[in-house]
């Protein structure tokens, strides 16, 4: 059939019209945006990361986008608990999860952000969800166990799961103890005294934790 092409020539492409050129700037205007927050985060940037992925997001990155949106909640989730943005994190955590079930990482780095507001009990939930997605043999797995080999992890990313969770348990163990010694308090100036430290103690863990206007 070539020579019907050059008998007649191939079909001439429409042309854009200048509303539709415009659209695709700002959808690729959207994508440079999350790719420049993706530089960003990978060069440690974490402040300016962060604001490039807001502002994809401000200009509806999800909607032109849709197969990145895992990627950039779960470095925009990175950023804001680096930040110490953790109940803001946890909810781009969420999202993430939502979107990949199935990345041990996702699971992991939202138990960061639930140790940090002391939700031992979801800390523990979620590295142990992290450990069990992590021995399924895939591709992602096995450039995570690569990574945490090099890290001096020989059991690769489960063995460092493992540690978080025998820590993470300790945290549960040390707040139920503390909880127990002000219920079996002997006298109510005792109970009262108990209270009060547990209080200021959490108080003082969670005021470092700060929330996005």
């Amino acid at each position: 059939m070539t020579w019907l092409s050059e008998l007649f020539g191939k079909k001439k492409e429409r042309e854009l019209s200048l509303e539709e050129k415009e659209q695709l700037k700002r959808k690729w205007d959207r994508f440079d945006l999350f790719q420049k927050g993706k530089d960003c985060y990978l060069k440690r940037q974490t402040d300016d990361a962060l604001l490039y992925f807001d502002k994809a997001l401000e200009y509806n990155f999800i909607e032109n986008f849709p197969t990145e949106v895992t990627k950039l909640f779960g470095m925009r989730g990175c950023c804001l608990q680096e930040l110490d943005y953790d109940y803001d994190a946890i909810n781009n955590f969420d999202k993430s999860i939502t979107l990949a079930s199935n990345d041990c990482n996702k699971y992991f780095s939202r138990s960061v952000s639930k140790g940090a507001i002391l939700d031992f009990e979801g800390e523990i939930a979620d590295i142990e969800k992290a450990i069990e997605l992590s021995k399924i043999d895939n591709l992602l797995n096995r450039e995570y166990n690569d990574e945490a080999q090099k890290q001096g992890y020989k059991n690769g990313v489960a063995g460092l799961f493992e540690m978080r969770l025998v820590g993470a348990r300790m945290k549960l163990e040390t707040e139920l103890n503390d909880r127990k010694r002000i219920e079996n308090a002997s006298t109510l100036k005792d109970k009262l005294f108990w209270q009060e430290m547990f209080d200021e103690k959490k108080a003082k863990m969670l005021s470092r934790i700060k929330k996005r206007n």
